[in-house]
Parts: C-alpha cells; structure tokens; sequence
C-alpha cells in the first residue's frame, strides 16, 4: 500500500519548520492510506481525560503499545512511511536516526472538546506531527503560551498533517516550541499524535522511561498531550 501523498516534500515541510516553527500538509496520505487508519481508529476504545487547570483540556484518547499495532496496520504503516521520510529526506542532522517512539490518538467532541494553548514536551526530538484522519478544524499558532495572540491557522481536514519544532531540529536559537491550541472542532476530529521523545517524565501517576524505547523499534508508548 502506498501511504503518502505524492505531492508531499519532507524536506520542504522541515525547512519551513525550521524557519518558522511549524508547517502544514494539507493532504498528506493516499486515500487508501486513509481509509485504513480510519478503520483502526474504529476499534479503539477511549478513555475520556479533563483537567481543569491551566492548560485546560477535555478529550478521550488511546494510548497505543507496540502490541497494539500488530493489530492496528493502517496505523503502523502512516508510521513506518513518515518515520523513513524524515529520515531520507529531511535533510537535517539528527534526522537521519529520527524514530518515532510515542503515539497517541486522540477524539475531539464537535463543539465541546479541545486543548488549550500549550508547548509540547521539552523532551520532544526534531519533530512533532499531528496526523488528523477525521473529522478536522483550526489548529493555532499563538505568539505566547499566556496572553499570545493567533499569528498562524491551520484548518485542518482528514489527511492532513501539522509537524511543529522540537528540541534539536536547530541548534543556537533557544527554545522554539511554538505555543498552540485546539478548541472547539465544529465536527468530530480525530488526530494521531506521532513524536520521538526522550528522558522519563511522570505521566498519570506512572515514571515512564521514553528513551528505553529507541532501542525496541516495534514498541510504541503513547503518554503526551
């Protein structure tokens, strides 16, 4: 099965990350590709999550593990396909050993559910890319984590895909996580979050070593927002 979209262009897509923090696809995968991530998205089951606090969440997720991708191929194939094109087009140091060690699929309520402005993990590597497969609605960019202002939209449909920077894709220039948000889809959205992430960081009560995962390429801990 073919997975991307032939008018995709990693190296593209990174040089624009790296110039201005995030990038967007608006058609990254074969809609063979999609119809099989859509069918493994049907099988999950969510887990509902809210937090209250600052940044304020509510959604329903599923956190996925290696053995769950033997059973999800639609979903480990999109991963495969944008693992080697990062690595053999990316055209940046590091990324040549890019290997995404952490998913998460992640279900938006039209209207109600949504995250809002945050700054993903500084244990991130490189890249961040949010995959939506259904469903869709604006992904943005803000200026600050606290009192930004929207300086980017990204309208995002089934098949899309939002990389944003992380840790190590430039070097010499401070942290560039770009702060961003997801509210209030007007339909249902459903998003895979796909990530190399490093260190141990405390997740629901649990300490998880992320960085043990490089060494086991069919294993996939999925524990980020």
């Amino acid at each position: 099965m073919k997975v991307l979209a032939g008018g995709m262009h990693m190296r593209g897509l990174v040089d624009w990350v790296a110039e201005e923090g995030a990038a967007f696809e608006s058609q990254a995968l074969t809609a063979e590709a999609l119809e099989a991530v859509q069918e493994d998205v049907a099988r999950l089951q969510w887990t509902p999550q809210f937090q209250a606090e600052d940044p304020w969440l509510q959604y329903s997720d599923a956190l996925l593990k290696g053995e769950d991708l033997a059973q999800l191929p639609g979903i480990a194939a999109v991963r495969e396909a944008l693992e080697r094109e990062v690595r053999e087009q990316g055209g940046r140091p590091g990324l040549e050993s890019y290997e995404i060690n952490d998913i998460k699929v992640q279900h938006y309520e039209a209207e109600v559910d949504g995250i809002a402005t945050h700054q993903d993990y500084t244990e991130d590597r490189y890249l961040v890319m949010a995959l939506t497969v259904v469903g869709g609605g604006p992904f943005e960019l803000l200026t600050a984590r606290r009192g930004g202002t929207v300086w980017r939209r990204f309208e995002t449909i089934p098949g899309s895909l939002v990389l944003l920077w992380a840790p190590g894709l430039t070097t010499g220039d401070g942290d560039r996580r770009p702060a961003h948000r997801t509210l209030h889809p007007p339909v249902e959205r459903v998003s895979i979050g796909l990530r190399q992430i490093v260190g141990t960081k405390l997740f629901r009560g649990e300490q998880r070593d992320r960085g043990a995962l490089a060494a086991h390429h069919d294993s996939v801990e999925c524990d980020s927002p």
